[in-house]
């Protein structure tokens, strides 16, 4: 994308601001180099995006690392050594301080 003339008068414009016709063409030039700097960042921005996008499909699904004997609520409920009617107790991290 680059600015036109017309472009920049109408910029100068709503900014109110007045622009010498001699400093034109290199305020047009500035005005381009940061464009185009712009959509160089909007590019590096593409491609990272579909780098990530990339790189999750990648990813191992969790079901691959499930130990067998953890498939199903009740065989995690029969490692539990404790339970108190249907809830399963887990035993004391914290001592109590007295």
């Amino acid at each position: 994308m680059e600015i036109t003339k017309e472009q920049l008068e109408n910029l100068a414009n709503l900014s109110k601001l007045e622009i010498e016709p001699e400093k034109e063409a290199a305020l047009t030039e500035d005005f381009n180099k940061i464009l185009s700097h712009f959509e160089e960042l909007k590019e590096l921005e593409d491609r990272s995006q579909s780098q990530l996008s990339a790189e999750r499909q990648e990813l191992r699904k969790d079901s691959d690392i499930i130990h067998p004997e953890f498939v199903g609520q009740e065989a995690v409920k029969e490692q539990f050594p404790e339970k108190q009617g249907t809830s399963l107790v887990v035993p004391h991290v914290f001592k109590k301080e007295e």
